[in-house]
């Protein structure tokens, strides 16, 4: 045998010291904030109620029960009409398609809709619920010999400023109403006042709430998001990346590719995302690594929707591969 092959024959493992790449290795510290809300836990629920009334009503139009999974994969494709069947079992327990129709289609919509408030809801943009003054049938199945059993739940209105302002507006304008997770975010910024931070939402109007909670603490700050120019945003980051600003608040669909905010402390996001590599892409802008590990916080309402969620991303991240410290709180 040559002495090359006596060498590939013998591999020779190495230890690296930690301190030779704790510099370079990005290592995110995951901050998962716990927040309990009873009045969100009531709206989440009653959404759950829109959502299930959503299925009784396909249930209704397809006389036999909609396959929920195949619903919510294909939704877009649905409302976009490129899937033109919808899968469901019918009263003989057999699995059929039935044509996507006017109601069917019709219903598809408000079923996106709610599935949107859910975002609204956890982003604090969501007033809330009042009870109207009537019930809505219920169908589900008891068993195939006593095929559909009726009950009875009662209906809930989605109610926003509209109805206190007595205007008409576009359906999809939603106000903040600032619940349990903007007291935390008041009491993270007001112990790290001295480091600073950047806190990522998904809404402008909740954004501009933040900002005046800054006012308020008379802290600095800077916020970009789509309603700025390339330039002022451009001149906001580089005041953030100066000593002027303690604060940046962006809007997260604002963020570019190739932002980087390495003089960040630490980061606060208002909801989870659903992706892992979404989020790594987000935590990545602060430059948290092995040696100089920095928090970022996530906010979730327990107890709610939005746990599962949180759990689920959890989930992604500890079987992803990547550096992650993750703690609950």
């Amino acid at each position: 045998m040559s002495n090359l092959a006596r060498i590939q024959a013998s591999p020779i493992a190495i230890r690296i010291a930690q301190k030779s790449y704790s510099e370079f290795v990005p290592t995110a510290s995951v901050v998962v904030q716990t927040i309990k809300d009873d009045e969100v836990t009531c709206l989440d629920e009653a959404l759950k109620t829109e959502v299930a009334l959503c299925f009784n009503k396909m249930f209704v139009e397809l006389e036999g029960e909609p396959d929920s999974d195949y619903v919510f994969t294909r939704l877009d494709g649905l409302l976009s009409k490129r899937i033109k069947w919808l899968r469901y079992w019918n009263l003989n327990g057999q699995y059929s398609v039935a044509r996507l129709n006017d109601e069917l289609l019709r219903i598809c919509r408000q079923l996106r809709n709610h599935l949107n408030n859910y975002e609204f809801l956890f982003e604090d943009m969501f007033l809330g619920f009042e009870v109207e003054d009537k019930e809505t049938c219920f169908y589900y199945f008891d068993s195939l010999e006593n095929r559909i059993k009726p009950s009875f739940v009662t209906k809930a209105r989605l109610i926003d400023y509209r109805d206190q302002l007595h205007e008409t507006s576009r359906v999809d304008e939603y106000w903040p109403k600032l619940r349990s997770k903007a007291h935390i975010l008041r009491g993270i910024i007001s112990d790290r006042r001295s480091d600073k931070g950047v806190i990522f939402s998904r809404k402008i109007r909740l954004a501009d709430e933040i900002a005046a909670i800054l006012r308020e603490l008379g802290i600095s700050f800077v916020q970009i998001d789509s309603r700025i120019s390339d330039e002022k945003r451009d001149a906001a980051i580089q005041q953030f990346q100066s000593e002027d600003s303690r604060i940046l608040i962006i809007t997260r669909n604002t963020g570019k590719r190739g932002l980087d905010l390495p003089q960040a402390d630490y980061g606060i996001f208002y909801s989870p995302k659903a992706e892992e590599n979404t989020v790594w892409q987000e935590l990545s802008r602060i430059r948290s690594n092995i040696q100089h590990l920095k928090d970022s916080y996530f906010f979730f309402y327990s107890e709610t929707t939005e746990e599962n969620k949180m759990r689920d991303l959890v989930d992604q991240m500890r079987s992803s591969g990547r550096e992650y410290c993750i703690h609950f709180t």
